[in-house]
């Protein structure tokens, strides 16, 4: 069995996954398509192939529950026809999966979370749209129209980095947006030039300044909060915070699609 192995960067972090099954090879080229480097990893995850899975559709994220403990140093996945264990402390783990890449693409994010933060990084679930003097950040709730702003966003001819999660790192006094291969987003970095909160109460148009202590509390609920460690938490209200402080945040309530294009077509276009 011939063993290959892609190495994925995501925000300046590179990590190996190491398989021996070609089917699982050319499903991760398509899954992670422009997110490959050669970057030295960080941390090595070997994927298994389970030869009793009956999981079809690869590309689509399945219903099966998969749950992720931590103890001590250690990750574990379980779920349906998947399990996974993950050394904190040698950077290496193994995960058994049938041919969907559902719970990869879970624990990827899990552990992407952790190690980030050694970086001053966190995930955001948010829309980027990337411009000449920047990369504008739009965070919110489900519902309240990230994927909608980011393919209206598109049919400008902006640059959308991501539309679902981003990666948000600090550099010195400012911050940088980085894509995710998650939901079709593009392996692109921008500086952060404008920070906006979406509402999902969509009954008027208007734009809001918000302070630094309000912007904090609406942007902690939408970042990628992915353990229950405490330090992991202090960690990551740390950068909520200081991105909170450093950055000035509008609050965006848009009433129809009309009030939408309006306002990206005089951003964007």
């Amino acid at each position: 069995m011939a063993i290959s192995s892609v190495t994925l960067e995501m925000g300046g972090f590179a990590c190996e996954v190491v398989t021996g099954n070609r089917a699982l090879t050319a499903l991760l080229s398509q899954r992670y398509a422009g997110f490959f480097s050669d970057l030295p990893p960080r941390f090595t995850l070997t994927a298994v192939i389970d030869p009793t899975s009956t999981q079809g559709k690869p590309l689509e994220v399945t219903a099966n529950p998969i749950t992720i403990k931590r103890r001590d140093h250690r990750y574990h996945l379980f779920g349906d026809q998947c399990s996974a264990d993950f050394d904190l402390t040698s950077r290496t783990g193994v995960i058994t999966l049938p041919l969907n890449l559902t719970s990869l693409d879970l624990l990827l994010k899990v552990l992407y979370a952790h190690y980030l933060l050694e970086e001053d990084a966190f995930f955001v679930h948010a829309c980027a749209v990337g411009r000449p003097e920047g990369g504008d950040l739009f965070f919110g709730p489900s519902g309240s129209g990230k994927s909608t702003l980011a393919e209206l966003a598109a049919k400008t001819g902006a640059a959308v980095l991501a539309d679902e999660l981003v990666i948000v790192r600090r550099r010195g006094d400012t911050f940088s947006i980085h894509g995710t291969p998650f939901w079709g987003g593009r392996n692109t970095e921008a500086y952060v030039a404008g920070l906006y909160a979406l509402c999902a109460d969509h009954r008027l148009d208007a734009i809001t300044p918000m302070t630094p202590a309000r912007t904090f509390r609406r942007l902690l609920s939408c970042v990628g909060n992915y353990s229950t460690s405490l330090d992991f938490q202090s960690r990551l209200f740390a950068l909520a915070g200081s991105m909170a402080r450093k950055t000035v945040c509008q609050e965006l309530r848009f009433s129809t699609f009309a009030s939408v294009k309006g306002w990206l077509g005089a951003r964007y276009c």
